[in-house]
């Protein structure tokens, strides 16, 4: 299927050219091109996207519906890295059966850094060649580094059959058996068996730190196209929690003679986590407790102090006709004193108590 049989359906600045459609901006975070269509998915199982402009932190996602009565929205993720030609198996999700009758490609992340351009999506059978191609795909396939990646990082998809390093480690050792067999049968002097026995080495070992160097120029190029020849500003507007950084900034502005003062910030989450962590850093030198998603033991807060609601944690309801924060164990006196899109700040006004 021709990239130009596409039409947009989510986001701002749609064009057109010779080879391809794409679209310039997100809106709300998403862009999505669709078609309609009409084949059978039995036996077309593998997907060859051609999909250019995507940073390797968005996410890409195949969309498709039948002309079953229900008509359902069926949608897959679709693992891409930096590449920009991917190939993708069908035959492991139980919705691709049946005649299609729309597909669509959906592109979902914080910042479009280059406009999206769709050049073509083809549905093919399986092959040899193709599963090939599958597995040096996965080979090849760039995953951002995370926060987490200093502590572990897979390099291959979870579901990836053949691992390099497995491969390698299997290659090595059977290398070096039938070497040393070579080298007891023909009794070789250690001056004649050594080079042979370097390069089995040395082989496996290159493959993998070319596949590890690859992935380190597929890094390099996906920060240079997010943060290159911007400022500090501008790169902090970049950053995954651009949003929750601004708003932040307002509670500092709004807190600014009160720093002696403590903040305690509520999350549906009761071990430390990304968006809670990342606010405290982003609230320094505030003294913030980070700590469950319930209101704080009257032993523990006293009046003056702030309570944040992050991301809306459920059981904290307020009362704006009698100015109290309620959950299911204690009530305090409060009044709103800051509202952002993802959280509210609340001051404490008096002493608290159960709320039962």
């Amino acid at each position: 299927m021709s990239g130009l049989k596409f039409q947009p359906l989510v986001g701002r600045g749609f064009f057109r050219d010779a080879e391809s459609v794409g679209i310039r901006e997100f809106d709300r975070g998403e862009a999505v091109l669709g078609s309609d269509a009409f084949f059978d998915a039995s036996n077309l199982s593998t997907v060859r996207l051609d999909l250019a402009g995507v940073h390797p932190d968005s996410q890409v996602a195949l969309l498709w519906q039948t002309l079953s009565p229900s008509a359902e929205v069926h949608l897959v993720e679709l693992h891409r890295g930096a590449a920009e030609v991917t190939w993708h198996r069908l035959d492991l999700e139980p919705d691709w059966d049946g005649q299609i009758a729309q597909v669509a490609i959906g592109v979902y992340g914080l910042h479009s850094v280059e406009p999206i351009r769709l050049r073509s999506l083809d549905f093919q059978p399986p092959t040899r060649e193709i599963l090939a191609r599958f597995l040096w795909q996965d080979w090849r396939l760039f995953q951002p580094w995370r926060q987490g990646s200093a502590n572990h990082y897979s390099g291959t998809p979870a579901e990836t059959p053949l691992r390099p390093v497995t491969v390698m480690i299997i290659w090595l050792v059977t290398a070096l058996v039938l070497l040393m067999i070579f080298i007891h049968w023909r009794r070789l002097a250690a001056a004649v068996w050594m080079p042979s026995a370097l390069v089995v080495v040395l082989v496996p070992w290159l493959v993998l730190d070319g596949l590890w160097q690859a992935r380190l120029s597929d890094q390099v190029a996906s920060t240079r196209a997010r943060f290159g020849g911007l400022d500090q500003a501008g790169k902090r507007g970049m950053e995954d929690d651009a949003l929750l950084q601004a708003q932040a900034r307002e509670v500092l502005d709004h807190l600014e003679p009160l720093r002696g003062q403590r903040l305690f910030i509520l999350r549906e989450s009761m071990r430390h986590e990304f968006n809670r962590l990342r606010l405290q850093y982003h609230l320094l030198p505030l003294n913030v407790y980070n700590f469950g998603h319930q209101l704080p033991e009257p032993g523990h807060a006293r009046a003056g102090d702030y309570v944040l609601l992050l991301d809306d944690p459920g059981g904290v309801e307020f009362y704006s006709e009698d100015e109290v924060l309620v959950d299911e164990r204690f009530r305090w006196p409060a009044t709103l004193s800051l509202e952002q899109p993802r959280f509210l700040v609340f001051r404490l006004e008096g002493p608290g108590e159960e709320a039962f």
